[in-house]
């Protein structure tokens, strides 16, 4: 794969140092493959403590434009909301970490530790052109004793934060082995005990009632 590229120029830095008045942070593209560039910014601190890492994801789950009133892949502001695929997973807290670094930039903020912000190109596909990719290569832009990802809620009424929910696990998958014995024979000639439809009935009593609800 590619190897660090555009450190010091980058569309990203661009955002982040526009407007900056304090120091500037070190960035810059990291590329596996055409069209899938991590970017990268680290800020720097004095040292006295561990970096803080902040990451989101830029890209998105593939969408159909038929599925949509507007163009998916545009953002548009409708009714006092945002319509787009994205918008919430997870360009919002993209765009919020980028506003972070600004304001630390803009208001020439003493930090005691790094501020490393990280947006992956590939969360939505297994992350293999992502943060596993970066890992792999490159584990010490990664480097930090706190993470904070995207998870968790901002309740906000009335232009007021009600509540603010911190999420701190996340569910993952599990693979599960069914086996089932019946009688030997011939595709051409089913018998009423067969193996297979003892296993698909085993996987519908999984998905009743549980997943038919929706209650996960």
């Amino acid at each position: 794969g590619r190897g660090p590229r555009g450190f010091g120029a980058g569309v990203m830095g661009s955002r982040v140092a526009g407007g900056a008045r304090g120091a500037r942070p070190v960035f810059g593209r990291l590329e596996p493959a055409p069209g899938r560039g991590n970017l990268w910014a680290r800020l720097k601190g004095n040292g006295s403590k561990k970096p803080f890492l902040i990451t989101a994801h830029s890209d998105v789950v593939p969408d159909k434009r038929e599925d949509w009133l507007s163009d998916p892949f545009k953002p548009e502001e409708r009714d006092g909301y945002l319509y787009g695929r994205g918008a919430i997973d997870d360009k919002g807290m993209a765009a919020t970490a980028i506003t972070v670094m600004k304001l630390l930039v803009r208001n020439k903020v003493a930090l005691d530790r790094d501020v490393i912000l990280f947006m992956g190109a590939d969360e939505e596909a297994l992350a293999i052109h992502g943060v596993e990719w970066v890992l792999e290569r490159y584990p010490e832009l990664m480097q930090a004793e706190v993470v904070l990802n995207e998870g968790g809620t901002i309740d906000i009424e009335d232009g007021k934060i009600t509540q603010a929910r911190v999420q701190n696990y996340e569910k993952i998958a599990m693979d599960v082995t069914l086996l089932a014995a019946g009688p030997s024979g011939h595709s051409s000639m089913p018998q009423g005990d067969n193996a297979v439809v003892r296993i698909a009935q085993a996987v519908a009593r999984v998905r009743c009632p549980v997943l038919a609800n929706g209650n996960v």
